[in-house]
């Protein structure tokens, strides 16, 4: 496995991690395994799709880490925000975003923040996540 999400308490395995360079930005796909929790099918998958990483190489994203509060502030360098879905799409707030060591088999990565997880009206607002996981360099 390429890692684990964390998320409420639950472990779901990372099925999929791929970090891909497009022309102006990169995106980032996490896939879980789904897990039954209460009667409910969980399948979590987080992601970013206009990730503006400064660099030519993924190499050099060794030991940078991004932080932002949520995509609405001024100073927020993505043109996309990232987003946490489990029941529905979600903004991922207060983040950071630490990138490890370029492996032969991809990238090491830590993504951590708070998101929404409304599985029911009155919980699941500003949700804890941590996602440790091995996303291949497409």
């Amino acid at each position: 496995m390429p890692g684990t999400l964390l998320l409420q308490g639950q472990h779901f395995p990372v099925t999929r991690a791929t970090l891909t360079r497009g022309d102006r930005c990169w995106t980032l796909d996490i896939e879980t395994e789904p897990c039954q929790i209460d009667g409910e099918t969980w399948q979590p998958y987080l992601y970013h799709h206009g990730l503006r990483l400064n660099v030519g190489d993924p190499h050099e994203l060794q030991g940078q880490a991004l932080s932002w509060h949520t995509s609405s502030d001024d100073d927020h360098p993505h043109p996309d925000m990232g987003a946490l879905y489990v029941f529905s799409h979600h903004e991922t707030r207060e983040v950071r975003l630490s990138f490890g060591q370029v492996l032969p088999e991809g990238i090491e990565l830590v993504w951590e923040g708070v998101a929404d997880v409304l599985h029911h009206p009155d919980q699941g607002r500003d949700v804890l996540f941590v996602c440790a996981c091995l996303a291949v360099i497409e």
